[in-house]
C-alpha cells in the first residue's frame, strides 16, 4: 500500500527531526505510542560512515568477493548502500546487454561473476524480456 509506505516514512523522518531537535509536528508522546505498538523506527539501511572517491569494476570486484568470504555469498542486499548498490547495477547491465544495448558490461566481467556464484536473475528481476507475469485473480 502506497499510502502506508509513505506514512511510514513520513514518521521516520519526523522522527530523526524530533532526536535531531528540529521543528516537527511528531510529539514524544506519539513516538511512544507508536514504539509501543510495535513500530520499527529502523529500516536496516546502512549509511556509509565515509563518502569515498569512486572505485573501479575490479575493485568493486574485490570488495564482492570479501563479502562472500565473510557471508558465504554474493546475493548483498540493496541495504548494503555501496556494494549493494552496485551488484544490482551489474544486474541492470547484464539485462540491458541481453537485450543488445551498448553498455558497460563485457564477457569477461559477466564469466568472473558467474565464477564467484553471482545470481543473475533474482525474485525481484524478471529477465531480459522484463515482461510482467499475469496477475492472479483472487475469489473473494
Amino acid at each position: 500500500d502506497k499510502t502506508l509506505s509513505w506514512w511510514t516514512k513520513e514518521m521516520r523522518k519526523k522522527k530523526r527531526a524530533l532526536d535531531e531537535g528540529r521543528e516537527t509536528n511528531l510529539t514524544q508522546e506519539q513516538v511512544d505510542k507508536l514504539t509501543a505498538w510495535g513500530f520499527k523506527w529502523d529500516t536496516g539501511f546502512i549509511k556509509p560512515t565515509v563518502v569515498t572517491a569512486p572505485k573501479s569494476w575490479d575493485e568493486r570486484f574485490a570488495d564482492l568477493c570479501r563479502y562472500k568470504e565473510e557471508n558465504g555469498h554474493v546475493n548483498v542486499p540493496q541495504r548494503y548502500p555501496v556494494l549493494g548498490n552496485w551488484v544490482h547495477r551489474q544486474r541492470k547491465d547484464y539485462r540491458l546487454r541481453k537485450l543488445g544495448e551498448s553498455n558497460i558490461m563485457t564477457d569477461e566481467k559477466i564469466k568472473k561473476l558467474t565464477e564467484v556464484g553471482f545470481v543473475w536473475l533474482t525474485r525481484k528481476s524478471r529477465g531480459p524480456d522484463k515482461k510482467k507475469s499475469p496477475k492472479k485473480k483472487w475469489k473473494r
